[in-house]
């Protein structure tokens, strides 16, 4: 019977496996790194994203509905404590005491219909008229930490009309945060919006 030599087998040393495993385990961990930071990046993006489309959608119903603001000839809509505003095309709402800025805008939209577009006290950026209740036109997931209305970039007129010198121009700006894994992430968006109707 002959023996078997263990010098001449071929097989792999218990020092190779060992380097081979720590190889293998060092490529997963780093492939398993990158995709993790990949997705989390992906979440990102698609929240910013969904912030931006809030952000336009409500300043595309604004800009669409002051674009065709009525005058309000008899001041039947246009009102701030019981004083009536006749001839104004839009007056400035919800003063903030602290900044000065303004956070809300009422005037006689195309069909008649007298609407406001304010910051409410709870946070939320609402629609009325005088047809329904307000209702919240950005989603509860995003904090808006302020809103501004500036009418000719200036914070002291509260209102225009066709008396007005120039074409009222409505300046928006809109600072909102949304949560983010963790992290609270924003953006201030502004638009300003000149009156067709004038």
């Amino acid at each position: 019977m002959t023996g078997i030599n263990i010098r001449h087998s071929k097989g792999f040393t218990l020092i190779e496996l060992l380097i081979v495993l720590a190889l293998f385990v060092f490529i997963i961990d780093a492939t398993v790194s990158i995709f993790v930071s990949i997705v989390h990046h992906q979440k990102r993006v698609l929240a910013d994203q969904e912030l931006l489309d809030q952000a336009n959608y409500v300043l595309e119903s604004i800009s669409n509905s002051l674009k065709m603001a009525q005058e309000d000839k008899a001041g039947i809509c246009l009102y701030r404590d019981a004083i009536r505003y006749p001839g104004y095309f839009y007056i400035l709402t919800h003063r903030d005491g602290d900044s000065g800025f303004y956070q809300g805008i009422k005037f006689l939209n195309a069909n008649g219909i007298c609407e406001e577009f304010f910051l409410d006290n709870d946070g939320q950026f609402k629609k009325s008229d005088n047809v329904n209740l307000p209702q919240n036109i950005i989603s509860s997931k995003f904090n808006i930490v302020y809103a501004r209305f500036l009418i000719n970039g200036d914070k002291t007129v509260t209102g225009s009309s066709k008396n007005a010198l120039a074409v009222p121009r409505v300046t928006m700006v809109l600072n909102i945060q949304h949560q983010t894994e963790g992290s609270l992430q924003g953006k201030v968006i502004q638009t300003t919006i000149s009156q067709r109707n004038y």
